[in-house]
């Protein structure tokens, strides 16, 4: 079974804790969400996630 991460923030945290979710074995990075669009597009494409707008909740 694969566990699937998100990561909120595309800061420098969330771009690390972007790059340790796609090491990790059976670890999928999901999605990358920020208040910045485009920043979250830049960091989910470095590691073949979706970006999102909103949280969700």
């Amino acid at each position: 079974m694969k566990l699937r991460a998100g990561v909120a923030g595309s800061g420098s945290m969330g771009r690390n804790h972007a790059r340790c979710y796609s090491l990790i074995e059976g670890c999928e990075l999901a999605a990358v969400y920020d208040a910045d669009l485009e920043r979250a597009k830049e960091v989910a494409d470095e590691y073949g996630a979706e970006a999102v707008d909103s949280l969700g909740v």
